[in-house]
């Protein structure tokens, strides 16, 4: 309401953009296989795996979040390919190897005696969390001994959940849930309840606000007060490494009182970057468009088969309700019936197959120039093309 005589507490840029970065950080799905691996640097998987479990309320202020954020993002692209990739597949390899025990054990082949075979079978898993499956503890008095195949269906369950996890992660990049839009507004919300959106000097009036009067608490990154600024804009202009997500630009999702049921509204800056002076799309949007993509077909072949269900199960139910005597009388009949009720649900699956894969799963609205003859708008050109 316009005339509100509510106060906000003037914070700087710095400030504000280093609480932003912790509750981003504690939104991130760091996964077991990332730890294990040891993917990351030990500091920063120490710092990020102390975050898991923060609550808004734990923020250190004295704590350069900003920073680890930065270094967070530039070590897990440059390594995009150790840290995401190659586990991936690691654990898909390992997951293959157990459903080939498996098949072994149910053919009930013995290639060599049981011990040797409950050996073998303890060091399937890949992570070493997950080789501990089954393992016999000789130090208890009565040890848990697992049949074989047990273990084999536990290890599997396992890899299944890791290889998630590993998604997950990938996806809390930007399906992070970490209200920074609303905790942005309370500490600005002053200004706008006391000018129109339109008011010309709102954004001088938010920039003053949150202006950067003290020594920053992140030493090697920027604050969006500095990034919004004429020197801001010209270096990252000239830069021939340019890439918003790593500094200033954090992920989150957009939260509507009068659309709770909606679709998901999934808020970040540009995926195009510049890379050592070549324009591309950020590898991380990639890999997270990728898993949406394979997600998406999962649920098309899960509902095809659930679809498949249903059919089967309504014509058992149908056939039921006839007497054995109709069945036997107008076998004929029925039988040329059944092949038409086949046909027409057959179609009905079809039409079904087209509507699930027709849906759309995401846009991505890209707010950079096309069309622009000046420099700058130049630069932003190429990032759309590689974008289109």
């Amino acid at each position: 309401m316009f005339g509100s005589k509510e106060e906000t507490k003037s914070i700087t840029s710095d400030k504000l953009h280093n609480k932003n970065c912790f509750n981003y950080l504690r939104n991130i799905k760091l996964p077991k296989a990332v730890i294990e691996l040891k993917s990351l640097p030990p500091d920063m998987a120490t710092a990020l795996s102390s975050l898991q479990d923060k609550k808004k309320e734990d923020y250190d202020p004295s704590y350069p979040y900003g920073d680890l954020y930065k270094q967070f993002f530039a070590y897990l692209e440059e390594n995009i390919e150790t840290i995401y990739d190659k586990a991936k597949y690691d654990l898909n390899t390992e997951s293959a190897r157990i459903e080939v025990q498996k098949d072994i054990l149910q053919s009930q082949q013995q290639i060599f005696p049981s011990h040797l075979q409950r050996r073998f079978i303890g060091v399937l898993g890949f992570l070493d969390s997950i080789k501990k499956i089954g393992v016999i503890d000789y130090n208890n008095k009565e040890p848990e001994v697992l049949p074989l195949d047990e273990i084999l269906n536990k290890k599997a369950q396992a890899l299944k959940e890791e290889l998630n996890a590993l998604d997950d992660f990938i996806c809390s990049l930007y399906a992070n849930d970490n209200h920074i839009l609303e905790d942005t507004f309370e500490n600005i919300k002053e200004i706008t309840l006391n000018q129109t959106p339109n008011s010309p000097s709102i954004e001088k009036s938010i920039s003053h606000h949150v202006s950067d009067k003290e020594t920053p608490i992140n030493q090697n990154s920027k604050s969006p007060s500095y990034e919004g600024s004429a020197l801001g804009r010209l270096t990252a202009m000239m830069s021939d490494d340019y890439k918003p997500q790593h500094g200033t630009s954090l992920s989150t999702i957009r939260h509507y009182n009068y659309n709770r049921n909606g679709p998901i509204e999934y808020r970040f800056g540009t995926q195009g970057q510049r890379h050592h002076g070549t324009a591309r799309i950020s590898p991380l949007f990639e890999r997270f468009l990728k898993i949406e993509a394979e997600r998406e077909q999962e649920r098309v072949e899960q509902a095809k088969k659930e679809r498949a269900k249903r059919l089967i199960a309504k014509k058992e139910q149908d056939l039921k309700k006839q007497t054995q005597e109709e069945l036997e009388v107008s076998n004929t009949i029925e039988q040329e019936e059944l092949e038409v009720d086949n046909t027409i649900a057959q179609e009905e699956l079809e039409d079904d197959d087209k509507i699930d894969e027709d849906r759309i799963t995401h846009i991505y609205f890209n707010l950079l120039g096309r069309d622009r003859d000046d420099f700058e708008g130049k630069k932003e050109k190429e990032l759309t093309e590689q974008l289109e």
